[in-house]
């Protein structure tokens, strides 16, 4: 993955990523936490483009209607999500903080015993979700008490 990328195929996949990419961490019943990097987009033509240099799968979403387009899904998870962000991180912007947490996130993985996480571990995963999930939320800021006044 990324072994014959340019700086300027990585500059446009950051991009991508900032306006059509999801970076976040799953999780399976509250216990166990993934991260995961997600483009979504109705060209599976630009999403096999990005697969040639930045590795990943496409899945097919969802199929066309009357009103709506398909749409696919380029996905990096696990390891290769985290090694996606720890390269990436130069050329975001919007989703710089998501990825600062799921670069990290290699940090508190899998170090006890027998594979199993410590205690420490599962809670420094958990917090990692917390803050990614908050990142990622949706609709208005919780602080509306900035004027929305553009400064002239």
């Amino acid at each position: 993955m990324f072994e014959n990328a340019t700086e300027v195929q990585l500059s446009y996949l950051a991009g991508i990523v900032d306006g059509e990419g999801y970076v976040g961490i799953g999780t399976t019943n509250g216990e166990y936490f993934s991260p995961v990097v997600t483009i979504s987009n109705s060209s599976r033509e630009l999403l096999e483009y990005l697969q040639l240099f930045a590795g990943g799968r496409i899945y097919h979403n969802a199929k066309a209607t009357s009103r709506m387009k398909s749409s696919y899904h380029l996905t990096w998870g696990g390891a290769a999500a985290v090694e996606f962000c720890s390269l990436l991180l130069p050329y975001l912007f919007l989703k710089k903080p998501q990825a600062e947490i799921v670069a990290a996130f290699s940090k508190c993985k899998r170090n006890g015993k027998n594979g199993r996480l410590t205690d420490e571990e599962s809670l420094n995963q958990a917090i990692a979700y917390v803050q990614v999930k908050a990142l990622n939320k949706k609709g208005p800021a919780e602080d509306s008490s900035e004027d929305p006044t553009p400064e002239t």
